[in-house]
């Protein structure tokens, strides 16, 4: 980031001087309306955490920033776009950090506030947070607990003690939060517990990230929209905590046969109206009784993962029977297995079975043993005198591909289909073994 301000502070520069490099003020950008001008900014702003190591450098993002460098006109449009400062990261707290949280408070006015704090991981970095690290949270905190009826999103990821600075904190002092993704391992439970009732509590939450050490208690389960799920549970687990979620619009899940929950019973079909999107990972567990319980009118996009199931026997008839038994329009699908064994024959029949119910799929994802009838039946065209099993499919991606599973000749159509509803295709070989 030093190197591209000091790149435009050259370029900049060299324009005052030198009337050939001189902006171009009749280029189209320059006739964008501002409004629109700022929308765009808003594009360039990260939106996800880059990984952790241990050989970078604990940074703030300061994209707007550099937007505003650019020229007088971006920074003008840079300084009057409010939400284009309302997005502020905070890696690894440092000294740095207090100034420019400061500035991007002053200048979001009034916007909602979208906040992501990390602290050092020593799993991804080798070291362990410092107690000036923990002192620096603190005050960044009490900078942020100032504007508290402006938060909107927070994911905070604590690996010390507890924060003094949130110590005070109230159930109504964030009204606004909407999306909440809390890690606190290292508190002790008084602590942690309170925080958590705390935003838990309030009436605005609908998107929750659980992390795998979350628990049960002070959940909303009946006002969420959106459940991104750590902890692993049991399927009778699963189903009951689904049948408290009547609003819930998509799910990220894992059932596991080694719960990180108390296992609970129960025997209830859950139907969910609203649900459009599921991702469920079977750990050591099939999922054809928690499929056979289910009902999904609504749902259009599912991915399932399985990790070392050894029998699958039911679930493509279960699933088969969810997706009739839903009617529903299914646009999205994946399938992932991490297998103790190839078996391309396996996942054939699990497509094939599941296939009917899924004649409008647009996109999907297979990463599995794929096989050549596999490879064949997702891009079968008319001159191959074959009916493919998705005739609207769009977009294919085959992940981890062994190029010995298909043979060549296949590989080559299934990447170049002549199919001409089909706009993307994508292979993604592993190694030639």
């Amino acid at each position: 980031m030093p190197y591209a301000l000091s790149q435009l502070f050259w370029r900049r520069n060299a324009g005052e001087s030198s009337p050939q490099v001189m902006l171009h003020t009749d280029a189209p950008v320059f006739r964008l309306p501002a409004e629109l001008l700022g929308v765009i900014f808003l594009f360039a702003l990260i939106d996800e955490w880059e990984p952790m190591t241990e050989f970078d450098d604990a940074a703030f993002p300061v994209e707007p920033v550099v937007l505003s460098h650019v020229c007088r006109l971006w920074r003008d449009v840079a300084l009057a776009h409010s939400a284009l400062w309302s997005t502020l990261w905070i890696d690894r707290p440092r000294k740095a950090h207090l100034p420019m949280v400061q500035l991007w408070l002053e200048r979001s006015a009034s916007c909602s506030l979208s906040i992501s704090l990390r602290q050092t991981d020593y799993a991804q970095t080798f070291s362990n947070p410092t107690q000036e690290e923990h002192d620096l949270t603190d005050q960044i905190l009490l900078l942020l607990l100032g504007h508290t009826h402006r938060w909107y999103s927070l994911r905070l990821s604590f690996t010390t003690s507890a924060q003094q600075a949130l110590a005070s904190f109230s159930t109504g002092d964030a009204s606004m939060v909407q999306h909440v993704s809390l890690e606190t391992d290292r508190w002790d439970c008084q602590s942690a517990d309170a925080f958590h009732s705390a935003l838990y509590s309030c009436p605005s939450l609908r998107r929750l990230n659980l992390p795998s050490s979350a628990k049960n208690e002070h959940i909303p389960w009946s006002q969420l929209t959106h459940i991104e799920s750590a902890p692993e549970w049991t399927l009778d687990t699963c189903l009951s905590i689904l049948s408290s979620c009547s609003t819930l619009q998509s799910a990220s899940l894992t059932c596991s046969a080694d719960p990180d929950w108390p296992s609970v019973s129960f025997s209830e079909c859950v139907s969910l109206p609203r649900l459009v999107s599921l991702s469920i990972t079977g750990s050591r567990t099939d999922l054809a009784s928690l499929f056979d319980r289910l009902t999904l009118p609504n749902l259009a996009s599912l991915s399932l993962e399985y990790r070392h199931v050894p029998h699958l026997d039911r679930d493509p008839h279960s699933l088969h029977d969810l997706l009739a038994r839903s009617h529903c329009n299914l646009t999205a699908f994946s399938l992932h297995e991490k297998a103790r064994a190839m078996d391309t024959q396996r996942h054939l029949r699990f497509i094939a079975t599941c296939a009917p119910q899924m004649i409008g799929l647009l996109s999907l994802e297979l990463q599995v043993d794929v096989g050549d009838a596999l490879a064949r039946c997702s891009t079968a065209t008319d001159r191959e005198h074959e009916s493919p099993m998705f005739p609207g499919l769009k977009s294919l991606s085959l992940v981890g591909l062994r190029r010995k599973q298909v043979a060549q000749g296949n590989l080559v159509d299934t990447r170049h289909s002549q199919r001409p509803a089909m706009y993307s295709v994508d292979s993604l070989a592993g190694p030639c073994d």
